[in-house]
């Protein structure tokens, strides 16, 4: 009859490699959550600043046409080619 020794040597090794495996594996697991909050943030702040962003060009939009509408109200405003539009004015 054959020794039981070497079977149970790799049970033994292929128990620790099982285990080995296992904790690997919830490393990982504790990784990927950690990336994925760290996305999940990232994206946020992204959205947040993207909203802020089109928060601040419709200011900016507002005062610009604000500013055209007040300097089209104005006679003695320059037109685009620089000259001034007054009568009499050459």
């Amino acid at each position: 009859m054959k020794d039981p020794e070497p079977s149970c040597r790799c049970e033994a090794v292929l128990e620790q490699q099982l285990q080995q495996f296992v904790q690997e594996r919830e490393l990982l697991k504790a990784q990927v959550a950690e990336v994925t909050g760290c996305l999940k943030k990232a994206q946020l702040e992204r959205d947040a600043y993207a909203q802020q962003l089109k928060t601040e060009r419709a200011r900016w939009q507002q005062q610009l046409l604000k500013m055209a509408g007040e300097v089209r109200a104005d006679p003695s405003a320059p037109t685009l080619d620089g000259s001034l539009d007054l009568p009499g004015h050459l």
